[in-house]
């Protein structure tokens, strides 16, 4: 579970709520019309700009960033390690039996194709390939984070200008005029802080996430490219300590 996006998302929306209940009351800001105008159409926007898989997969990959934890590089560098030492002694077939604690597809993919003994230069290849289309599927959603970031604005002003005929259409009829007027704030509140509290901080959480993601995507697929080449697990060792700050550099072996 990731704390962090938790708390901010709690912080941001709770502490806005707070504000808004110490001057007068929550109902107040609530109007169901004004956030169909906004919700609904920045979804609809993002419908027309995106393919509905692409939309649909920004949905899944915002779950995952709160309850996926990324693992640790030294965990990884160290499994890594400990995989080689292991084909060393008793060959890659040994691998394809072995139970990795960390649980990453991707590392177990990677050695399920280097126990089945495929050339290095295929198990190169499938691995950079996996990488590369994980970090467009990543890329995609961050757009489409991005673009309900601006569509939510948008949407706010074109309540404002709905909100705002409504009202010069009914002058004359003063009871209508305060409904009017509260689509027209209304919206545009909607808009800025959905864009601002929840799209835009997503899309940026989300690729820095990705770029973490990839990064140990990157020293896994170096390490098993080493492996397979036959490398000592202390070179290897030594190899993906590149990964790591220097504070968090650990000695042979783990």
């Amino acid at each position: 579970m990731d704390i962090a996006t938790f708390a901010g998302l709690i912080a941001a929306f709770g502490l806005t709520a707070y504000g808004i209940a110490a001057g007068g009351s929550l109902s107040t800001f609530f109007d169901l019309p004004s956030l169909a105008i906004v919700a609904g159409g920045a979804f609809g926007m993002s419908l027309i700009a995106h393919p509905f898989a692409s939309v649909v997969g920004t949905v899944r990959v915002i779950g995952k960033t709160f309850t996926d934890q990324l693992p640790d590089k030294q965990r990884v560098i160290r499994e890594i390690v400990e995989c080689a030492r292991l084909a060393r002694q008793e060959g890659l077939l040994a691998l394809e039996k072995y139970d990795s604690e960390l649980k990453i597809e991707f590392l177990d993919k990677g050695l399920r194709l280097v126990a089945d003994g495929l050339e290095p230069k295929e198990i190169e290849k499938t691995l950079w390939l996996e990488i590369d289309n994980t970090a467009e599927r990543h890329a995609r959603s961050t757009e489409v984070l991005i673009n309900l970031g601006n569509y939510a604005p948008a949407m706010g002003m074109v309540g404002t200008l709905i909100g705002l005929v409504l009202m010069l259409e009914n002058m004359s009829e003063p009871s209508t005029i305060g409904p009017a007027m509260a689509i027209a704030l209304l919206t545009t509140f909607y808009g800025a802080l959905l864009a601002n509290t929840l799209f835009l901080p997503m899309a940026a959480k989300l690729k820095g996430r990705s770029r973490d993601e990839m990064m140990i995507y990157e020293l896994i697929a170096n390490g098993l490219q080493s492996l397979v080449a036959g490398d000592h697990p202390r070179m290897i060792e030594q190899k993906l300590m590149g990964y790591l700050p220097p504070k968090e550099r650990f000695g042979e072996y783990g």
